[in-house]
């Protein structure tokens, strides 16, 4: 009976934990946001509906060493005004802990869009 409780509480632990690594992974990425929202320049062109997606390469130190358009507007000043945002940023603030830094922010895609900018 023991075993089962101890295997209880350590697999509410666990899941308590990946609530918790969830959590701070949002507000790194809130944070990535609002920095790349500051470093839009939108362009006069930019319209409703458009939309360009990038891939973001970081380190570990959170430095920007890649972006790449995975997927264009049709616009190319839009498309280089959100390319443009991101290495703007040159760092970002990432999780210390490795593991997660890997998991979350190793890479990521940025969805921009005149009306709002997703992570």
């Amino acid at each position: 009976m023991e075993t089962s409780l101890a295997r209880a509480i350590r697999a509410e632990q666990n899941d308590r934990k990946a609530v918790t690594d969830d959590e701070k992974a949002m507000a790194y990425v809130s944070q990535i946001q609002r920095e790349i929202i500051q470093n839009w320049s939108r362009p006069p062109s930019a319209r409703n509906g458009m939309q360009a997606l990038l891939k973001v390469y970081l380190v570990p130190t959170g430095e920007v060493v890649n972006v790449t358009l995975t997927q264009g507007s049709g616009n190319d000043a839009f498309d280089r005004s959100a390319v443009l945002a991101v290495r703007k940023a040159e760092r970002f603030v990432v999780p210390a802990e490795s593991a997660q830094f890997e998991r979350n922010f190793r890479e990521f895609e940025v969805l921009f869009r005149p009306d709002d900018l997703r992570l």
